[in-house]
């Protein structure tokens, strides 16, 4: 691998391995693997970035979350799609199918759909209990 294509990797990439975490600082700048998973170096990069499914699970959930607001029922009939696509990125991340960047994105989508769902049923509840009494 040139040296010159890996001093243009982001910092967190060149100092840690995307797919196992050891630290590649200590390395020369010319090693082609990480020495403990074996990853090329170069393939490093690639695998630093976050699958389409965590992604779309993020952009779901964040849309909802910003729109509990005004439109409760369009929020949480988004929270749900949000938090399937969320579980299921998480769950192929963390079984190696996607990326590792993937599993704290999806989380984050999973934390927002579950913020989402807890406002929506507390607020029906809210509405129940108001209604009975």
């Amino acid at each position: 691998m040139n040296p010159h294509h890996r001093s243009g990797f982001p910092e967190h990439l060149r100092s840690a391995c995307a797919r196992c975490g050891y630290d590649l600082s200590a390395l020369p700048e010319d090693a082609p693997v990480c020495p403990e998973c074996g990853i090329p170096i170069a393939k490093a990069w690639a695998e630093g970035r976050a699958s389409l499914l965590s992604i779309a699970a993020v952009a779901v959930s964040g849309v909802s979350l910003m729109g509990i607001g005004c439109t409760g029922g369009f929020s949480a009939a988004l929270a749900l799609p949000g938090l399937a696509m969320g579980l299921w990125a998480r769950a192929r991340a963390l079984k190696g199918i996607d990326t590792p960047v993937s599993a704290p994105m999806a989380m984050a989508a999973i934390i927002m759909s579950g913020i989402i769902l807890a406002v929506g049923g507390f607020i029906l509840l809210c509405f129940v209990l108001i209604s009975i009494f």
